[in-house]
């Protein structure tokens, strides 16, 4: 196991016993799932064992939001490479009823999104709406668009949340559950510049790919 990825299990665990309680968990209703991912296989939660998740919500029709959310992961991705920590990356649909594998897939191919550790799930009506309210992202339809927040949740392997990466308040958070040494690496994750994807996207860099425009 490399250094880094060592030194970080150290910090999940030192903190897991003493300071569990401060933070929230995912929950086992949502974990235990089974999920439909772009390949129409079910995949649970459980079944991802990297000692970071980075998961949010999106769906294939968006045209805004949803871009800037792909392209704030993207900029996470390279970080953790960086550092060479291992993680899973995990994407699930706001709208079921349409986003099922294939949908998934061209979204995927459309965007260059092809790296193994990446999964863009989809469930039912009942737990998407479940799943949303535990990553406090709300969403409604608007006319025949889904309207929705912007939030990215990092977990550790136990699925309890760490940090987080929100429109609505302002920089990014870690859970106050994490001491010093654990902060100090979620803040070369998570500090992010947001003011690079703001504004100059167009209609088609929307649909057809996802280049920063700083």
């Amino acid at each position: 196991m490399n250094r880094p990825l060592k030194y970080l299990l150290a910090l999940l665990l030192a903190v897991a016993s003493a300071t569990a309680s401060a933070g929230w968990s995912l929950g086992s209703d949502l974990t235990d799932f089974a999920w439909t991912d772009s390949d129409g296989r079910p995949l649970r939660l459980t079944a991802l064992h990297a000692p970071v998740v980075v998961m949010t919500m999106a769906y294939t029709e968006c045209r805004k939001v949803c871009g800037t959310t792909t392209l704030v992961l993207g900029d996470i991705q390279r970080r953790l490479d960086a550092m060479k920590v291992d993680a899973e990356f995990v994407v699930v649909s706001y709208d079921p009823g349409n986003d099922g594998p294939a949908e998934w897939r061209d979204y995927r191919a459309r965007r260059h999104l092809d790296r193994g550790n990446w999964h863009f799930l989809t469930g039912d009506t009942v737990t998407t709406r479940k799943i949303a309210r535990r990553l406090d992202l709300d969403f409604w339809t608007y006319h025949d668009h889904i309207v929705h927040d912007f939030r990215i949740v990092l977990f550790d392997a136990q699925w309890r949340a760490i940090g987080e990466v929100d429109s609505r308040k302002p920089g990014q958070r870690c859970e106050n559950r994490i001491d010093a040494a654990q902060a100090a690496f979620l803040a070369q994750v998570i500090k992010l510049e947001p003011i690079k994807y703001a504004a100059a996207w167009t209609k088609k860099s929307f649909r057809d790919g996802l280049t920063a425009t700083a």
